[in-house]
């Protein structure tokens, strides 16, 4: 019997990879791919599966074995090169939809301070944000105001970048007293860690786990205003998933809100055919898509992501194929991408 190997992470969609794999006839083996062993470990298997983590260092390790993997053709990955490369990282998403010639909000990246401060003392405001890295809103931010982009931009372009959590106790999502108790310990730890540095020469801790500074560029985008919430497009070979996402209370972003209309009906097709063909020309095993309206009504994907929440998809009421039928069958994405993966493998 053949062997499914998957990344033993603590979250994501690991267990049920495992529990469908077995469904449909093959053996699941669960092992540690981050161990010092994993790469001897790998050869009793037929093929890998490893849900992404957003976390940079799991995120570089998974990058450097499944490149190897991918490049010697040891054996099938899921997610593959073609699907992952641009996991969370809008930056790299900016390039491959610039390339794929997939309709977007008006970006811009710069790279250098000058250009960058040329480019704000020139446009007109609001202005959106982001950061390569960041999931459900995070690091993505209205600018409002040439003083806020000008802050924004002198972070970028300063000796310690910006952090995606801030602090080495995180505050983001913190209320009441966890919130309070993080902000003084973030305090004291600054300064305990500036004497440190001061006397011994030692070098602050970075955060424990958003510990890679995002350094030496912006990314700014038009603000597409006028819509109230976003579409969710998830393909999965050759079926998309869909439902809007209602933006916050008094807030332009949607993502992370969990304000979710699973409504069929309201689904705007051109989206659905849209996630298709892109999906066909980037060469993507699995991807969800957020489409927006610019101020003609034209769709716009605003950012894709490999990893997305299961149940959101789960609790679709069905999918539609590529030719825009539609199936009355909820199902869990990841046993969509097994029964995928399983035909490749026989393939």
């Amino acid at each position: 019997m053949k062997t499914i190997c998957v990344h033993s992470g603590q979250a994501g969609f690991h267990d049920n990879w495992i529990k469908f794999i077995k469904k449909h006839g093959y053996q699941a083996n669960r092992i540690n791919l981050l161990s010092n062993t994993a790469i001897h470990s790998i050869y009793d298997c037929s093929a890998i599966m490893w849900h992404l983590s957003m976390l940079p260092a799991k995120l570089q390790a998974a990058s450097y074995l499944l490149n190897a993997i991918e490049h010697n053709q040891t054996m099938p990955v899921f997610p593959n090169w073609k699907t992952r490369w641009h996991f969370e990282n809008k930056i790299a998403q900016y390039y491959l939809f610039g390339i794929l010639d997939i309709p977007t909000p008006k970006s811009y990246v710069f790279w250098y301070k000058n250009e960058a401060l040329n480019y704000i003392n020139s446009t007109s405001f609001p202005l959106v944000s982001k950061l390569a890295r960041g999931a459900s809103s995070i690091n993505v931010e209205i600018m409002r105001n040439l003083r806020r982009a000008k802050q924004k931009v002198n972070s970028a372009f300063s000796g310690s970048g910006i952090l995606s959590e801030p602090g080495y106790y995180p505050i983001r999502r913190r209320h009441g007293s966890d919130k309070i108790r993080n902000t003084l310990a973030n305090i004291l730890v600054r300064f305990y860690a500036g004497f440190r540095y001061v006397f011994s020469g030692k070098y602050p801790p970075l955060p424990r786990d958003w510990w890679m500074p995002e350094k030496n560029y912006v990314l700014f985008q038009d603000l597409l205003e006028g819509n109230m919430y976003d579409t969710r497009i998830t393909v999965i070979g050759d079926r998309a998933f869909a439902f809007r996402r209602f933006n916050r209370p008094n807030d332009f972003r949607a993502s992370g809100g969990g304000k979710i209309d699973h409504n069929p009906d309201e689904i705007d097709m051109n989206a659905v055919a849209m996630a298709f063909r892109i999906s066909k020309m980037g060469g993507f095993q699995s991807m969800a898509y957020d489409f927006l309206y610019d101020a003609t009504k034209t769709l716009c994907v605003s950012e894709m992501c490999f990893g997305y929440q299961n149940v959101a998809v789960h609790d679709c009421p069905g999918y539609w194929d590529s030719h825009l039928n539609w199936h009355e069958d909820s199902m869990w994405p990841e046993e969509a991408h097994v029964i995928d993966f399983i035909r490749h493998i026989e393939n």
